[in-house]
């Protein structure tokens, strides 16, 4: 039962971070005709920052296991 939880959690982790990399690409091509709110703005700033920190924690997270 565990192993599926945490089956469905990395799952759930990977579907959100599809959907932040779709997103933060859409706000990026707003963002070059200039035409971001200052909500949209924050949000494109946390959802860059928040794939790289991701990324990275991810990348640690493997080489420490190793």
């Amino acid at each position: 039962m565990i192993s599926v939880l945490e089956s469905l959690n990395e799952v759930s982790i990977l579907i959100l971070f599809i959907v932040a990399i779709i997103l933060e690409r859409s706000l990026r091509k707003k963002k070059k005709q200039g035409l971001l709110s200052r909500s949209e703005t924050i949000l494109y700033i946390v959802t860059s920052a928040t794939a790289l920190v991701y990324i990275v924690s991810y990348i640690l997270l493997y080489i420490g296991t190793r």
